[in-house]
């Protein structure tokens, strides 16, 4: 008889399975990533759009539902799919229906449902900051916003490495280990769905140490990471006094870092209602 493995502490064995690719990464859902690669698609249609999504109900709903949301309301109800793929546009197609694939990320887990939901918020947060960050300093705006999504995903590719362990996990202790090792598991995830480079430069934003060497010198890297920061700034600048919020974003690093001044933020936040309207129906 084989003598048992011995006790190894959770961090320990995490690592060990990340540096060993053992970790389960979840698989791109099929009408997902032809939705996807659809969008990207010159040849792209509605009509072809609307086929692939009629396949996948809940998407489909969805789809629906934020179509008729007050972030995309037009003067007439939407009520069937060809209608909210024209009023929605190729460029939100991709955005809703990754923004919906990413949160169907947390389906398995129980224990730490809660903590992964507050991941994806935030994540969803930071790519709404994030596209009119973009915007205002003429960046790809489309990029920001997938780069903002997708900066955290292997938090949640943790949190389900920590759900199949033998023993529960402290939701303290879920929470220190997912964002401690989040790029790592980023990147393998990264990997696995043929992500373009610059989502693997924002997954390794705060690690740039972790870069792969091919994208190492990559000139984006920078301002992604300002863009994701200064995202997280205007998430956390919500709890502040609503006439102190340009001051203290003012004085946070990367609102310097990007020279953004006092009127650059004012201007910024005038977005601050849309995007916590856009935030709520997705996240529901």
């Amino acid at each position: 008889m084989q003598p048992a493995e011995p006790l190894i502490p959770l961090s320990e064995r995490l690592t060990r399975d990340l540096a060993a690719g053992a970790l389960d990464v979840p698989v791109l859902p099929q009408v997902a990533g032809d939705v996807l690669s659809l969008c990207v698609d010159q040849d792209g249609s509605v009509g072809a759009l609307a086929q692939l999504i009629e396949r996948d109900q809940a998407l489909a709903g969805n789809l629906l539902r934020i179509a008729n949301s007050p972030a995309y309301r037009g003067a007439v109800e939407v009520v069937a799919l060809h209608q909210a793929l024209t009023r929605l546009g190729l460029a939100a197609i991709r955005d809703i229906t990754l923004s919906i694939t990413m949160q169907g990320l947390s389906a398995p887990l129980v224990d730490l449902h809660a903590l992964a939901q507050r991941f994806w918020q935030r994540s969803l947060g930071t790519a709404l900051w994030a596209r009119e960050v973009a915007r205002h300093r003429r960046r790809n705006v489309e990029d920001a916003y997938l780069c903002g999504l997708l900066h955290n995903v292997g938090a949640t590719v943790v949190l389900r490495w920590l759900a199949e362990q033998p023993d529960p996990v402290a939701e303290e202790d879920a929470e220190r280990l997912a964002l401690e090792h989040a790029h790592v598991a980023g990147i393998c995830l990264a990997d696995a769905w043929d992500l373009p480079p610059v989502v693997v430069l924002a997954i390794c934003h705060a690690h740039p140490d972790a870069v792969p060497e091919a994208l190492a010198e990559d000139p984006r890297a920078e301002g992604l990471q300002g863009i994701i920061e200064l995202s997280h700034a205007f998430l956390a600048s919500a709890s502040q006094p609503e006439e102190s919020r340009v001051e203290w974003l003012s004085a946070q690093a990367p609102a310097q870092r990007l020279n953004l001044y006092p009127d650059d933020l004012g201007m910024l936040l005038l977005n601050a209602e849309m995007i916590a309207t856009q935030l709520q129906f997705m996240a529901d």
